[in-house]
């Protein structure tokens, strides 16, 4: 929101008048105001198709920094998030922080991505 005072003739007495924009200066200001907001920009951010097809090569998971025997209990040295091949995905990045702790169902070779069925 902008607030701005307007008067015909800034130099007249009053309180007001001193601070206030003229007819000019407020297209000014509008002008300024509008420029401002294009240089914004838009909250809407579409993928473009061509983007959209390759994103899976491009999206990271959780996966086994080292060999994890099953039965282990994961600990942060255990883990890496990494971009894998398509078709590989494991678990998203935000698991680095609530996977530690948890247990190994399965044996998990290094690099290979750890989804929520190997860990209890």
């Amino acid at each position: 929101m902008i607030e701005k005072h307007f008067s015909l003739d800034p130099g007249r007495p009053g309180f007001d008048h001193p601070v206030s924009l003229d007819p000019a200066g407020f297209a000014d200001m509008v002008r300024a105001v509008r420029l401002a907001e294009a240089m914004l920009g838009s909250a809407d951010k579409p993928v473009p198709p061509a983007v959209a097809a390759n994103a899976a090569k491009y999206l990271r998971c959780l996966a086994a920094r080292r060999d994890i025997p099953a039965g282990k209990v994961l600990e942060p040295a255990d883990l890496a998030v990494l971009r894998l091949p398509a078709g590989r995905g494991g678990l998203p990045p935000e698991a680095l922080d609530t996977a530690p702790g948890r247990c190994a169902r399965r044996a998990v070779r290094a690099y290979d991505p750890i989804s929520e069925d190997d860990i209890a």
